[in-house]
């Protein structure tokens, strides 16, 4: 799905809230479609993405990752999300498809 938008929501200190930060994607109709959240604790980032029956994913990283996503979602154009239902994993790209997708 192409990135349109993004929304990014930064916590502070606190106790009991997981996240450091969340970033929040937007299609071209302005629709959510997804979600990447870095997490206080690298113990915390669970093992795989995941993608709802609506379509919704949700991208998990460890807090170091956020200038990395920070950092493609401001200087690369076009820039899409992709996710792998094989690896239960979320990934970013300049390419409108997965290698291999769509090809006759």
């Amino acid at each position: 799905m192409k990135i349109e938008q993004y929304q990014v929501q930064h916590f502070a200190g606190g106790t009991g809230y997981f996240l450091k930060a969340m970033i929040w994607l937007y299609d071209e109709d302005h629709a959510t479609f997804a979600n990447v959240r870095f997490y206080k604790d690298p113990d915390d980032v669970p093992a795989q993405d995941t993608k709802a029956s609506s379509g919704f994913i949700a991208c998990h990283y460890p807090p170091e990752d956020y200038a990395d996503v920070i950092d493609l979602l401001r200087n690369e154009k076009p820039l899409y999300l992709h996710y792998s239902d094989t690896s239960q994993m979320g990934y970013f790209s300049t390419a409108p498809e997965p290698v291999g997708e769509g090809e006759i």
